[in-house]
Formats: C-alpha cells, sequence, structure tokens
C-alpha cells in the first residue's frame, strides 16, 4: 500500500502553500547553517545566545539586556524548544536559530489561516506574502537568534485570535489572546506600550461603530490591560515613554557619525554638533566606521575554513571587504 502511494506521488498534488513552506523553512535552515558562528549582521545574536546559555542555569536572573523584568519561567518556556535541540548535539547559537525559524513559520501560517478564514487568500495575498517573507532583511532576522521572531509571532497570533472573536464569547480565543498579549508585554516593553494605545483606541472606535459587542470589547481591553497587573516593570516604562515624548533635548554633543551609523574604534573629534541655543563644548569623539563591515572581516579571517569564508573568498567578498574596512 506505501509502495503504491509512493508511485502515485506527484508534486502537482501538493497546494500552493505546501511549495511555500518547504521553500520558507529550508532555506531559512540553510541560511543559518551557512552563517556558523558569524553573527557580525545583528551583533545582538550573541547577547541572546548567552542568555540563553544561562538561562537554565541555577541563579539566572532577567535583570539582562534583552529581556530586563520579563519572568524566568516564562523565558525558559519560550525557550525550551532551543534547549530539546541541545540535548541532541545543536550548539546554542544553532539551536536558538532553529527556534526563531520555527517562530517565523509559525506566525506566517497564522497569517495564512487568518486570510483564508476571511475569505482573502487570493493571488494578490499570496504574491505579498512572497515579497514579504524573502526581503532581504526580513529573511535575515527571521533566520538569526533575535527577539523579532517572538515579536512577529506574538503580533501576528494576537491579530488571529482577534479576528476569530466573534458576536459570541469564545473561551479559546480569548485564552490564546491573553497568552499572546502577555508574552508580547514580556518580550519588549515598548512595543507592548505602543500596542496597548493603539488597541485602546481601535476598541473605543469600535465601540461606537457596534454597540452590541460591547461586553466583548470590555472582555478583550482588560485582557490588553492583564499585564499591567502581573509585570510591574511595564508602569515605569510606560512613565519613561511618556516622558521622552514631552522631554526637549535642548543640546547634542556629538561628532558626525559615518557608514551604518556604528562605530568600530574612537577619534579625537575637534568640534562638536549641537542644536541648543547656547554654547556648546567640542565633542569628545565621533565615530567612525562601520561595525558590521569590520566585525564580517574579522569573523570571516578567524575562520577561514568555514563554508561561508570560503565562499566569501572566492567571490571576492573578503578583498572587498578589506579594501573598504
Amino acid at each position: 500500500m506505501q509502495l503504491a502511494n509512493l508511485r502515485n506521488f506527484k508534486f502537482s498534488n501538493f497546494s500552493f502553500y505546501h511549495y511555500f513552506f518547504t521553500a520558507y523553512i529550508g532555506l531559512h535552515v540553510t541560511f543559518s547553517v551557512l552563517l556558523g558562528n558569524i553573527t557580525a549582521f545583528a551583533p545582538d545574536e550573541g547577547l541572546y545566545k548567552g542568555i540563553f546559555s544561562k538561562l537554565y542555569s541555577v541563579g539566572f536572573t532577567s535583570d539582562v539586556l534583552g529581556f530586563s523584568g520579563a519572568w524566568e519561567p516564562w523565558l525558559r518556556l519560550i525557550y525550551l524548544p532551543a534547549k530539546l535541540l541541545t540535548y541532541m548535539g545543536f550548539s546554542d547559537l544553532l539551536a536558538v536559530r532553529f527556534l526563531s525559524i520555527g517562530c517565523s513559520a509559525l506566525a506566517t501560517f497564522l497569517l495564512i489561516k487568518m486570510a483564508k478564514d476571511n475569505g482573502r487568500d487570493d493571488r494578490v495575498f499570496k504574491a505579498a506574502i512572497i515579497a514579504i517573507s524573502f526581503i532581504p532583511t526580513v529573511f535575515l532576522w527571521s533566520s538569526i537568534g533575535l527577539r523579532e521572531s517572538f515579536l512577529y509571532l506574538e503580533i501576528s497570533a494576537i491579530l488571529y485570535f482577534l479576528s476569530r472573536i466573534k458576536d459570541e464569547i469564545d473561551i479559546r480565543n480569548l485564552l490564546g489572546l491573553a497568552i499572546s498579549v502577555y508574552s508580547l508585554s514580556m518580550t519588549k516593553n515598548y512595543i507592548f506600550i505602543l500596542f496597548l494605545f493603539a488597541f485602546i483606541t481601535a476598541l473605543l472606535v469600535f465601540s461606537f461603530i457596534k454597540r452590541k459587542r460591547i461586553v466583548t470589547h470590555v472582555l478583550i481591553l482588560s485582557i490588553a490591560v492583564m499585564p499591567l497587573a502581573f509585570n510591574p516593570e511595564l508602569v515605569p516604562a510606560i512613565s519613561s515613554y511618556f516622558k521622552g515624548q514631552v522631554t526637549k533635548v535642548d543640546t547634542i554633543e556629538i561628532g558626525d557619525i559615518n557608514n551604518d551609523g556604528r562605530c568600530d574604534y574612537f577619534e579625537p573629534c575637534a568640534k562638536g554638533n549641537g542644536n541648543g541655543q547656547e554654547i556648546e563644548e567640542p565633542a569628545g569623539y565621533v565615530a567612525t566606521g562601520g561595525m558590521t563591515v569590520h566585525a564580517l572581516l574579522g569573523e570571516l579571517e578567524r575562520d577561514p575554513n568555514t563554508i561561508v569564508a570560503r565562499i566569501a573568498s572566492a567571490l571576492g567578498i573578503t578583498a572587498k571587504l578589506e579594501t573598504i574596512s
């Protein structure tokens, strides 16, 4: 029976999304493996790898750059799939990258399912999902171990569960929405704050348009503000956000930053730039050079026998980096 099924196997039997997700996951996994230990495209990736390496150790605290104020059991739960991969022999960096790819794929699946449920699964949508998924920046950030894949999944899940909440109160969808909102508040405080403002505004508008659903709207609003009661770091973050919006900076005493806005070393700066009306003291230093270029060149030269280093050398990329660095 199984042999007969194999004989009747045809790629034409696959739907568009079978091809899409096969290419999506395959290309992301291949790219993340080929990168090896290179983290020059996102220096923060090393930070999150370090957090993951210490996450399950005794005495770990979330008071670290990247997940400040996050609940430790929540962090251990979301990184659990990556931890299981390390038991199978994968390195910490590769495990975190595979988790990121999985989150991105699941987020994309939720968007596609939402489009199908609402009758928007047409050619325009399919073309858009391909174009957006394979934008170089989006593709890169979906393949490496940053928080962006978590954010993508959380926001996609919020939109998905909101789209499924109809006139009747569905406990499963409300629970899914609550988990998604809470997870977003733990991942990035300021993104949650912006989301909360937009959420409240949208609910007020829809409450006037569809007054019969006021009970559902109240429940949704309660879920949206729920993290404020469980995460004490959010209230100071909101206060700091408002303060930053109304505070006027009188002077800026910095030098010019060139290339990609990052620095690899500092040089004395003769004159500073300021936008205040008072006379400013000259800035002490100016950032020069491109951090990504120098970091990538250093990593390629450090491990010249890796696949990426050999490809870069064969294509002349390494020589080009040496010229512009």
